[in-house]
């Protein structure tokens, strides 16, 4: 009987975990700048966005990076949940919310990823702590990017920064499918970036050498993790695609 128990016990927490239960309906969702954290392997991946309040009480959610704006094809509210879509890429946010508060999951339509967890609260609007110890280099240039998958698997890649003072923001690239761009901080000798584009959940972080090197990188991309390294030559921007 405990053992039976106890599997039941797993399969509910199980069930929680991953599917929205109806609850009673939630009148607000509060209008401004909120920040997302999503979850990967315990790794917290920072992202700031909006929620506007449209005509009828309709939602929208802006995922802001640096210059550029990811906007959710549709919001669907149904009682205490939201439907966050992404229709281009099959992904979409299911969360529960109240007013200032929502947590749930980013889901693959296709299955071909496993969630992840996401949390989001009202009126934050640092993306990373904002500590403000010097940076070590500017870092504006382009940086060319050795990102070793496994043993095996080395791709190339770019990192094309703009540094002012703590803030960092750019454009992150891989391959021919991915761009996406990216903001954040460099605080002393380590650098940290971040950013969501309704497909991938990326997060970036890595040690200053000085303005022509970047050593010890990793790199997380949705339930993908690697390593890093990066040369460049600072303030020489090209922004021509990585040859490979």
């Amino acid at each position: 009987m405990q053992r039976l128990l106890f599997f039941i016990f797993i399969l509910s927490g199980l069930s929680s975990c991953y599917d929205l239960q109806l609850g009673e309906s939630v009148e607000v969702v509060a209008s401004g700048t909120w920040k997302g954290t999503f979850i990967i392997d315990n790794q917290k991946i920072p992202i700031l966005f909006e929620v506007q309040t449209l005509e009828k009480d309709s939602l929208q959610f802006l995922f802001i990076d640096g210059n550029d704006t990811t906007k959710a094809d549709k919001v669907r509210p149904w009682g205490d949940s939201l439907f966050v879509s992404f229709t281009k890429h099959q992904k979409e946010l299911h969360l529960k919310y109240n007013v200032d508060e929502m947590q749930g999951f980013l889901f693959d339509l296709k299955k071909e990823e496993y969630p992840i967890q996401f949390y989001g609260q009202f009126a934050l609007n640092n993306r990373f702590p904002d500590i403000r110890q010097k940076p070590k280099a500017d870092l504006t240039g382009n940086w060319q990017l050795d990102i070793v998958m496994d043993a095996d698997v080395v791709e190339k890649g770019q990192l094309i920064l703009n540094n002012v003072g703590n803030h960092v923001s750019g454009t992150f690239k891989m391959n021919q499918q991915l761009e996406i761009s990216v903001e954040g901080t460099v605080q002393g000798d380590r650098i940290y970036l971040s950013g969501f584009d309704g497909n991938h959940v990326c997060l970036l972080s890595a040690d200053i050498m000085n303005n022509e090197i970047l050593t010890k990188g990793n790199l997380i991309l949705n339930n993908t993790t690697a390593t890093w390294g990066g040369n460049a030559r600072a303030g020489v921007v090209n922004t021509s695609p990585t040859n490979h």
